[in-house]
C-alpha cells in the first residue's frame, strides 16, 4: 500500500478550478488570478485577452461544470494554462479533462481548440464538441523516471495555420476536472504451472518504463516465511520476484526459490501480479504451484566425517526422512559406502524442520579423497530432491612416510644405514657399542658409521629416498628428530663426528630426497636419525 499511496501523490492541484472563487466576481469570472500553492495554476495574459476560472452562470454563458462542480477554467485565444507535476514514481500515466466551447465566440460558428503538452512534449490537439455539454479528453502517456516538476500545460489553439488565429477570431475554450491517475499493469499471458524453481514469464501491458516487481500470492500459507529482499520482508503469504532482465511488455522473473531460498507452501492454485513502478497492481493471473522438492544451499566447507551441515530449501516436510550424500569418485571401492558410492548423512532428534534440516557427516568414512559431492533430500514417503553439489574434505592423517636407502657408504669399520630389524645384532665393533640399540623408535631414516681406525679420519655420504602417492599424499616436512639442526649447517654429534644434511625438494610435494654428509674423526662413531612426514586421507593408499 506505500506504493500505491505514493503513486497517488501525483495529485494535479485544484484540479476542479474552484479556487479561487469567481461566485461573488463581477460577472463571476476572474480574470488572470495570481498563482499560489492552494491555486496551482498559472494563468498567462496575452495583449487584452486573458485566462483565468469562471463560475457557473457567469457571462461567458457556459453550461454548469460537470458533476456538479461550481466553476471551470477558460482561455481565451492564445492563452495558456499550467502547472508542475510532482511525479514521485516513474510509469504510465493517463490525463483526463473535460472542455467545451464558448459560445459567442467571433466570427460565429468559430471554435477554438485547445493543445495538451506534459513535459514540454505536445501530447495533442482537441476541440471541443459542443457548446451546450462537455465532452472527456483522456491522453495517456509515460513519465520515465521521478521527477518533481513535470509542466502541464493548456494552450488555446486557432483556427489558422498552425494553431493561429484568422482575422477577427476571438473565441475561448472552458476546462474542467483535469486528473492525472496511474495506470494498472495488465496480465495477457502467464504459466500455468509453477514449482519454486521456475521463472515466471509473463507479456502483457503497461509495465511501465522502469523495473517494478512481481507478487506471488499462496492462498494457503507457507508454514515457513518467505525470506523476501527488502522493502517487502518476510511473509507466509506473498513472496516477491525480482526481474533481473530486460523490463517491457515481456518480463522473466528470478525463480522462486532465488528470492526466497525456504519455504513450505502446499500444492494450490497462486495468483500472480505485476506490480508496476507506479505502484499500480495487475489484475491476478493465476498458476497451479506444485510443491517439488528443492534444495537451496548447503552449508560451504562443512561436508567431512563427524561434523555436521545444513540442507536449506523448499517443502521438506515435518518427518524426518534422509539425506544422502552420493560420491561421484569411489576410486578405491571404499567398504564405508553403499555399491552405488552413497551415504546417509545421520539426522537427530528434533533436527529435521519443512524448511532446515541439520545432519551430520557419519565419522566412519574412509578411503575416499577429497571431491564434489552431490548431495539430496528424500522427504518421508515422498521423491528425492534435487542433487547439490558441495565439496567433501575427508579426516586426513597423519604418519611416517615409506623410505629408501638410495645411497650407504661402506667405507668404515661399520656402516648401516635403516637396517631391518634383526638384521644387524651384536656389539659394536670397536667402542663395544650396541649399535641396533640406538635407533631411536619411530624415526623413519636411521644412520649409523663408527670407524675403528685412530689414526684416520673417515668421510661419506648416505641418501634416502621417500615417495607417497599423489595427489592425494604429500610429504609435509622432515625433521631431524634428535638435534632439530637446520639443512646446510654442520653439527657436532658428540661422539667424535659431524654431519650435515640436505633436503631437496623440499616439501610439500610427493617426493623427498634426504643426503647426508658425514665427517668421523679417528675412532669417532656418527649416528643420525630423521623423521620424514606425510599427510592424506584416511584409507587412501599411500
Amino acid at each position: 500500500m506505500a506504493a500505491l499511496n505514493g503513486a497517488r501523490a501525483q495529485n494535479v492541484i485544484n484540479s476542479d478550478f474552484s479556487l479561487p472563487s469567481a461566485a461573488s466576481a463581477p460577472n463571476k469570472y476572474i480574470e488572470d488570478p495570481p498563482t499560489s500553492a492552494q491555486i496551482g495554476w498559472t494563468f498567462s495574459k496575452v495583449g487584452g485577452v486573458t485566462s483565468g476560472v469562471q463560475a457557473n452562470g457567469s457571462a461567458f454563458g457556459a453550461p454548469a461544470a460537470p458533476d456538479g462542480l461550481p466553476q471551470t477554467a477558460f482561455i481565451d485565444d492564445l492563452n495558456t494554462i499550467s502547472q508542475n507535476i510532482d511525479f514521485k514514481l516513474p510509469g504510465d500515466y493517463e490525463l483526463s479533462f473535460q472542455i467545451v466551447e464558448f459560445a459567442h465566440g467571433t466570427p460565429a460558428g468559430s471554435v477554438q481548440s485547445v493543445v495538451a503538452y506534459i513535459g514540454g512534449e505536445k501530447k495533442g490537439t482537441y476541440t471541443p464538441k459542443s457548446t451546450t455539454s462537455f465532452n472527456k479528453i483522456t491522453i495517456p502517456f509515460t513519465i520515465a523516471k521521478a521527477d518533481p516538476a513535470v509542466e502541464l500545460k493548456f494552450a488555446g489553439c486557432g483556427a489558422g495555420s498552425g494553431c493561429t488565429l484568422q482575422t477577427g477570431e476571438a473565441t475561448a475554450v472552458l476546462i474542467a476536472q483535469v486528473k492525472i491517475t496511474p495506470v494498472a499493469p495488465q496480465i495477457t499471458k502467464g504459466p500455468t504451472d509453477i514449482d519454486p524453481t521456475s521463472k515466471i514469464d509473463l507479456t502483457g501491458d503497461h509495465f511501465g518504463p522502469d523495473k517494478g516487481t512481481i507478487r506471488v500470492h499462496f492462498p494457503s500459507e507457507s508454514k515457513v516465511a518467505f525470506q523476501n529482499k527488502s522493502p517487502h520482508g518476510k511473509s507466509k503469504s506473498d513472496l516477491y520476484l525480482d526481474v533481473p532482465g530486460k523490463w517491457g511488455g515481456t518480463i522473466t522473473s528470478e525463480a522462486l526459490d532465488s528470492a526466497s531460498p525456504v519455504g513450505d507452501a502446499a500444492e494450490q492454485t497462486v495468483e500472480i501480479t505485476v506490480i508496476a513502478s507506479n505502484g499500480q497492481s495487475s489484475s491476478a493471473w493465476k498458476a497451479k504451484f506444485h510443491n517439488t522438492v528443492v534444495i537451496t544451499g548447503v552449508s560451504p566447507n562443512s561436508v567431512t566425517p563427524g561434523q555436521t551441515f545444513n540442507v536449506k530449501g523448499w517443502d521438506f516436510g515435518g518427518d524426518t526422512g534422509k539425506v544422502t550424500i552420493h560420491f561421484t569418485n569411489n576410486l578405491f571401492k571404499s567398504p564405508s559406502l553403499d555399491s552405488k558410492g552413497d551415504k546417509d548423512a545421520q539426522i537427530g532428534k528434533g533436527k529435521w524442520t519443512p524448511a532446515v534440516v541439520n545432519a551430520t557427516v557419519p565419522k566412519d568414512i574412509t578411503a575416499v579423497i577429497e571431491q564434489d559431492v552431490e548431495i539430496s533430500l528424500t522427504p518421508k514417503g515422498g521423491k528425492a530432491s534435487n542433487a547439490l553439489k558441495e565439496k567433501f574434505n575427508p579426516t586426513m592423517e597423519m604418519g611416517l612416510a615409506t623410505v629408501v636407502v638410495a645411497q650407504c657408504n661402506s667405507g668404515t669399520s661399520l656402516d648401516l644405514c635403516n637396517p631391518a630389524p634383526g638384521s644387524y645384532s651384536g656389539g659394536g665393533v670397536c667402542l663395544g657399542i650396541d649399535a641396533a640399540g640406538i635407533a631411536p623408535f619411530g624415526s623413519n631414516i636411521w644412520g649409523f658409521h663408527e670407524s675403528c681406525a685412530w689414526f684416520a679420519t673417515d668421510t661419506g655420504t648416505d641418501i634416502y629416498n621417500a615417495i607417497v602417492a599423489p595427489p592425494w599424499w604429500t610429504i609435509t616436512k622432515v625433521d631431524h628428530s634428535w638435534e632439530g639442526v637446520p639443512p646446510g649447517v654442520w653439527e657436532d654429534d658428540g661422539n667424535g663426528a659431524t654431519i650435515e644434511y640436505d633436503v631437496n625438494p623440499s616439501p610439500p610435494g610427493p617426493i623427498v630426497s634426504v643426503t647426508v654428509n658425514w665427517n668421523i674423526s679417528p675412532g669417532g662413531i656418527s649416528d643420525y636419525a630423521f623423521n620424514v612426514w606425510m599427510k592424506g586421507p584416511a584409507g587412501v593408499p599411500h
